[in-house]
């Protein structure tokens, strides 16, 4: 069973917004089901600098300690428990796992497994005790990841990356050409039938037949994919790359200059200003049309309504509260609701559960500051039909 989709593609060791989504689905799967016993959801921030991750690992420490004292915790978890304590311990040996950490952490532990995640949002301090997985820090991070693919293009080298708020990957792309000089254009470009001799620059059909080569390739790793696509080339690279591509959402602007002159932290954080109006754009957009369905009766509001369109798979696109919770249970039979206090075992996250089920159903999910949503109900949702 899948829910979330990802990339596959990574060609890096590091940590990337495939590997969140690929362990962030493992969760999910699990929590279409409650556990015999009791899950640990433990969260804390933590940061990039060396100051900001001994901070982290004292916030986690705390943490651990808290749930030991006052969580009536099992044998079984209690050991998992310890072991993430010993991993907050001021030892050198403990020092390279928190100098490596993103914004923030999140840790799941049950009789199981104990699994660490890390995140680029950060996060304030915070532990469940549930049957189920507290997810919905995560949800709101994948939502919130940025993901974008960008396009290194010159003459003399050519990649692709895959590009997020958790980091900057190259992706391998079978067929791509490497450099201009490389490609079936570059090849008719060479003069005489002497191969020392120097190539002619070439001119702009030249690079538009090897545009089309570059082209060709991409699109067949893109394929299925609808995240931007940013080009980085000297300025008049996009305009003429325009003319050949075929990819459905090629980004308007392009990172201007000459890409070898860039590292991949620079070229990430360039993307991510470039790209920043165009993702909130997009989320605007979707509330602007949920709230225009509301008079055709294509959408609905309020966490009882939401929920049950939901678990009928009917919800297209929801928008739920960020860093807002209602504990409770819902009943799938007669749509009932039932608050409870958070540290009842039986208790789940009502707004996370509405989440889930939109993605088990191929929804997409939003998060916005409940100031920010188009209506006051706290939660709202364009529905398929």
């Amino acid at each position: 069973m899948k829910i979330l989709e990802t990339i596959g593609k990574n060609d890096s060791d590091n940590m990337s917004v495939d590997d969140f989504l690929a362990k962030l689905d493992d969760l999910l799967v699990e929590n279409t089901t409650p556990a015999n016993g009791e899950r640990y959801s433990i969260y804390c921030s933590v940061g990039r600098t060396r100051e900001e991750a001994e901070q982290g690992r004292i916030r986690m420490r705390t943490q651990i300690q808290d749930i030991l004292e006052t969580a009536s915790v099992s044998e079984t978890v209690e050991k998992s428990l310890r072991d993430v304590l010993k991993l907050t311990r001021a030892d050198e040996s403990n020092q390279d796992f928190w100098n490596h950490q993103q914004d923030g952490l999140a840790v799941f532990v049950d009789s199981d497994s104990c699994r660490k995640i890390s995140m680029s949002c950060d996060i304030d301090p915070t532990w469940s005790k549930s049957r189920y997985w507290h997810l919905a820090p995560l949800l709101q991070c994948a939502a919130n990841a940025g993901a974008y693919w960008l396009l290194h293009l010159s003459q003399k080298s050519v990649n692709l990356y895959h590009g997020s708020h958790f980091g900057f990957s190259q992706i391998s792309v079978p067929g791509l050409p490497k450099s201009f000089d490389e490609s079936k254009a570059g090849l008719r470009n060479i003069t005489g039938d002497d191969p020392t001799t120097e190539p002619l620059p070439p001119n702009r059909n030249d690079l538009s037949r090897f545009f089309e080569e570059v082209n060709d390739s991409v699109v067949k790793v893109l394929s299925g994919s609808d995240l931007p696509l940013v080009i980085a080339g000297v300025d008049h690279y996009l305009p003429l790359y325009e003319t050949v591509n075929t990819y459905r959402n090629l980004f308007s602007e392009s990172i201007k200059g000459t890409p070898e002159f860039l590292d991949n932290e620079e070229m990430n954080e360039m993307a991510l200003s470039l790209l920043e109006d165009e993702f909130n754009r997009s989320q605007d957009e979707q509330f602007e049309r949920i709230a225009d369905l509301a008079e055709s009766g294509k959408s609905v509001s309020g966490l009882k309504d939401v929920l049950c369109m939901a678990a009928q798979g009917r919800v297209k696109n929801l928008i739920a509260p960020c860093n807002e919770t209602l504990w409770g249970t819902y009943n799938m039979e007669n749509s009932e609701i039932t608050e409870l206090p958070a540290a009842d075992i039986e208790s789940r996250d009502l707004f996370q559960l509405a989440a889930e089920e939109t993605l088990l159903h191929g929804g997409r999910i939003y998060f916005a500051p409940l100031k920010d949503m188009p209506n006051e109900a706290g939660i709202c949702a364009e529905l398929r039909y």
